[in-house]
């Protein structure tokens, strides 16, 4: 069977759609990488100017500021963020391949190591446990469950015994 004149121009259609989707998502991607960096970039300056926040932070902060403000749209970042998400385990193996290469310090070190981790962990557990103790109310009130001593209340006004 031969192909005619418009088979071929809807195989040249179905293609340069195919290329375009494909560039199209390639610069989504590019777009996001870029603007993730400024604001890690942004950050690494504002520290280096003197502001003794970690850079890292400083421009986390930038950038939700910035998406709060509606600056920067969630769908810019939203198919790079994606994928730099689906992949973060890769980005720890650096990190794994160096604290092996650490083994002998990290086994002298080892009681101090241990220390630090469990008293930060109670420091960050106490803080946590009183901030929202002080914080939140005492008792939640949920939206239809009844109030504690309001059972007792209703029961002996209708004149309903409870046992």
């Amino acid at each position: 069977m031969q192909r005619g004149a418009g088979d071929e121009a809807a195989a040249l259609l179905v293609a340069a759609c195919a290329g375009k989707f494909e560039n199209r998502r390639m610069i989504d991607y590019l777009r996001g990488l870029g603007i993730i960096l400024a604001f890690q970039l942004l950050g690494t300056l504002l520290h280096k100017v003197g502001i003794p926040i970690p850079g890292g932070v400083l421009g986390l902060l930038a950038f939700y500021l910035a998406m709060s403000a509606g600056l920067v749209k969630l769908k810019w970042v939203e198919r790079t963020s994606s994928f730099l998400l689906r992949h973060m385990v890769l980005m720890f193996v650096p990190l794994t391949v160096g604290l092996m290469d650490m083994g002998v310090l990290l086994q002298k070190q080892a009681l101090a190591i241990t220390a630090s981790l469990v008293v930060s962990l109670l420091a960050v557990l106490l803080t946590t446990g009183l901030l929202g103790r002080w914080l939140l109310p005492p008792e939640p009130v949920l939206p239809g469950l009844p109030l504690e001593g309001m059972d007792e209340a209703a029961s002996g006004a209708t004149g309903e015994a409870t046992r």
